[in-house]
């Protein structure tokens, strides 16, 4: 066991912290609390890290024992503020990893929840972090306890509970009772055998009752039963609920998708989009339509829209996943898909919605399809391809503007509600993904494994794309013509040469080949308003000439390390990597689709907008960006509320002007009406923190290039790039470097995976890199840690 507690030593909230608090006023009254010791902040901040962790193992008792790192903050498990599930607790066996276990806890005062949680309760500072080193009970059954809260208009006792020392906290499924008086109001048991008998749950409801006594406020207790004790892990106050008008907006990787600034015709556009597709999910999952209709408006806004910025609806998303079994899971999967800074939990009535007979005919339904699927997407790409194939040999220019709306109509029928199998693909591959997680801290593999395991994907359309690219280049460079007037920057001239001169034949199919392939994927390519290759052909030529310098060889390979595992572990490890892999894969070939038919609908508009300026609606063909879906359907069907567009257009453009000098939150949250209620963005944090998570295996030293938005630096050389974020059209950058740093993201982006592949080194999730770091400067970023080092 761990050390006890030093009863002669005394200490106050404000040096330990409420969670330790609490524990030492449970042990002084005699309950049943796992032994523990605290480190006070005051030690923390006068410590080095090493000396730290020399002192916590230097307190354990027995050296096989396994021990919890808690961290306990000043104003956390208060009345006011409960900090719940913003710090990290971790769980460190054998004395293993200890460092790094320590510094995960130390380093979760810096997390964005913890930085969006300050700002939502208006807390100016940081709360100062203390370290509960505390002996780890390996219990039969744990779960949680609410002494008092109401639930359908009775006041009761609340218990969650399942097998094991930890699956309820973990956010697994569980079994639940609401209790009154000692009889049970409702049940729910989630397998065949309750994980409570009766006399424990009375058992539960008499320490419960003590404990709020004690502390004089209804208490959100963590328990766990070993034998006949039941022992209390923590306790907190029960804090307030989130009121109705609440709405918490978060950005996180929508902005690999649709960065800075997007036009009103795309966010129209993306929002029908985003409803379509969850909407369709929501019927191959076999909901009702009669649910469909009930969550209509929850399907309409997923997506809010500040200042010319996405943001996702986050309450909307985490309502519409209560339409599934598996709320917990499939809530922290699509958390960790988008790499959401917030984070934030419905009350247990809103958890319970969906009933016995369809989990039944869910889960049945998911059986039955899953040996299918990879046939089911191979049809489905399989038609978008042939679509996309058909609709490019379509004359736009000769149809009038109801046939380009009878187009649009088509399209949207033929691709958008179609695309909801893309999700489901995403779901598997966050369910294996989040296994092997699990797995790895079972068989206590390092993180670098971890990486190692999900590295060389192969075959990934993406990294084709680099591997593409550099052969024309090798091509272009072969004519040496060619290559002089690309290098003068005759961009033009070297493309009109490419086309009339047979001596090129080679060269123009291969680049004819290659943008009917990726013609669609380039910087936003998502945002209807961006300038495509058929509108920007002198671009490719460009890059060509810039690959022409580069050596994208990299030495560095991925080595997976011999993990001593037993044949059933080893097999089930092989399994779960094939089908990451697998998943990973198709995503991004999913994704290139995606582009491929925004693309379409890039044509579309752009056709209409000619239309609209030759009947005079319109003074340019794209001013159709400034105008939503919607406007642009009524006008065409006669059922618009004004003819006068281009006063609309004229206003939007002042409007996005005035955007520009908006600055916003990535993360923030309203009341009321969210455009009455805009909070201003926050003072910059002026501590600098250059540790991130690390997502490509390698470690690179090199000259950094700060990059707000794509471009391909002209004369200069650089090693690094650092930029907030990244979407699939910049592919062809990543094949301009050697090394990553991205200040949003997660290990399943997009530059991760592509990182990857390319044996880039890579950091993610590093705030503020773009602002801290400087063109120019030496770095070493550490593709496993997420270390970044600035050499001066």
């Amino acid at each position: 066991m761990v050390g006890k507690i030093n009863n002669n030593i005394s200490y106050s909230k404000s040096e330990i912290g409420g969670k330790a608090h609490n524990l030492m006023i449970l042990k002084e009254k005699e309950f049943d609390v796992p032994d523990f010791f605290v480190i006070p902040h005051t030690q923390i901040k006068g410590n080095r890290f090493e000396d730290l962790s020399t002192k916590i193992v230097n307190s354990i008792k027995d050296k096989d024992r396994n021990f919890i790192l808690r961290s306990s903050a000043i104003g956390e498990d208060s009345s006011e503020n409960s900090f719940a599930g913003m710090f990290e607790s971790t769980r460190v066996r054998d004395n293993q990893n200890i460092d790094e276990e320590l510094n995960k806890v130390l380093e979760s005062e810096n997390s964005e929840r913890v930085l969006f949680y300050l700002k939502s309760k208006n807390i100016k500072e940081k709360p100062r972090l203390s370290v509960i080193v505390q002996d780890f009970i390996d219990g039969d059954v744990s779960g949680v306890m609410f002494t008092s809260l109401i639930k359908n208009g009775k006041k009761g006792t609340m218990i969650n509970s399942n097998f094991g020392s930890s699956s309820v906290v973990d956010g697994s499924d569980s079994d639940s009772y609401f209790i009154n008086r000692e009889n049970i109001l409702s049940k729910k048991v989630i397998n065949n055998k309750p994980s409570l008998t009766e006399e424990q749950i009375k058992s539960l409801i008499k320490l419960g009752n003590k404990i709020e006594g004690i502390f004089s406020s209804p208490q959100d207790i963590e328990w766990t039963i070993k034998g006949s004790k039941i022992y209390v892990i923590q306790t907190r106050p029960i804090t307030s609920k989130l009121t109705k008008d609440l709405r918490i907006w978060d950005n996180s990787n929508i902005a690999e998708s649709f960065s800075g600034i997007v036009l009103p015709l795309t966010a129209s556009y993306a929002r029908y989009a985003y409803k379509e597709t969850f909407t369709d999910l929501a019927r191959r999952s076999l909901v009702s339509e009669k649910k469909i209709r009930e969550y209509d408006d929850v399907f309409e806004n997923l997506l809010g829209f500040f200042y010319g910025r996405f943001y996702y609806n986050m309450l909307n998303w985490y309502k519409m996943i209560t339409l599934y079994p598996g709320y917990e899971r499939n809530k922290k999967n699509f958390e960790d898909m988008i790499s959401a800074k917030s984070r934030h939990q419905f009350d247990n009535d809103y958890k319970e919605n969906v009933s016995t007979y369809f989990k039944i005919k869910y889960y049945s339904t998911l059986v039955i399809r899953y040996p299918f699927f990879d046939r089911e997407v191979q049809d489905f790409i399989a038609h978008v391809q042939s679509y996309n194939s058909d609709f490019n040999k379509i004359d736009l220019e000769s149809m009038s503007s109801k046939e380009l709306l009878n187009l649009y109509y088509e399209s949207t029928k033929q691709l958008l509600k179609k695309w909801s199998i893309t999700v489901e693909n995403d779901f598997l591959l966050m369910t294996f993904f989040g296994s092997l997680r699990k797995f790895c801290k079972k068989n206590r593999l390092k993180e670098e494994d971890f990486l190692s395991l999900v590295s060389n994907i192969k075959n990934v359309v993406s990294a084709e794309q680099v591997d593409l690219l550099k052969e024309l280049s090798d091509d272009l460079k072969d004519h040496k013509d060619l290559y002089n007037l690309s290098k003068n920057k005759e961009y033009s001239s070297c493309l009109r040469e490419i086309h009339i001169n047979p001596q090129y034949k080679n060269l123009k199919l291969g680049m004819s080949k290659y943008l009917e392939k990726y013609g669609g994927r380039f910087a936003n390519e998502l945002k209807l308003e961006s300038e495509d290759l058929d509108t920007n052909p002198e671009f490719m030529i460009k890059l060509l000439v810039n690959y022409s310098n580069t050596d994208i060889a990299n030495d560095f390979k991925v080595q997976l390390r011999d993990f001593n595992l037993s044949i059933k572990e080893s097999i089930k490890l092989n399994f779960l990597t094939r089908k990451i892999k697998h998943y990973a894969r198709k995503r991004e070939e999913l994704r290139l689709l995606r582009a491929q038919s925004f693309a379409l609908a890039r044509k579309l508009f752009i056709s209409i907008g000619n239309k609209f300026m030759d009947q005079d609606i319109l003074d340019n063909a794209r001013d159709i960006f400034y105008l939503e879906v919607g406007e642009i359907i009524r006008q065409i069907e006669g059922s618009s509320v004004t003819v006068k567009l281009k006063e609309v257009v004229k206003l939007r453009k002042r409007q996005y002007l005035d955007f520009k000098d908006k600055e916003i939150d990535d993360v923030f949250f309203t009341e009321g009406d969210p455009y009455l209620s805009l909070p201003s963005k926050s003072s910059e944090n002026n501590q600098m923190n250059l540790k991130g998570e690390g997502c490509s295996p390698g470690i690179i030293k090199g000259k950094v290039k700060i990059l707000d938005s794509f471009e391909i630096p002209d004369n200069e050389e650089y090693d690094i790039i650092v930029t907030k974020h990244t979407d699939p059209g910049w592919t062809p950058l990543f094949g301009l470097c050697k090394g990553l740093i991205v200040e949003h993201g997660g290990l399943l982006s997009h530059a991760a995976i592509i990182s990857r592949e390319l044996n880039l080194p890579c950091v993610i999730g590093i705030r503020d890199a773009t602002r801290n770091l400087k063109d120019g400067q030496i770095v070493t970023i550490n593709g496993y840690t997420g270390e970044v080092k600035i050499h001066e």
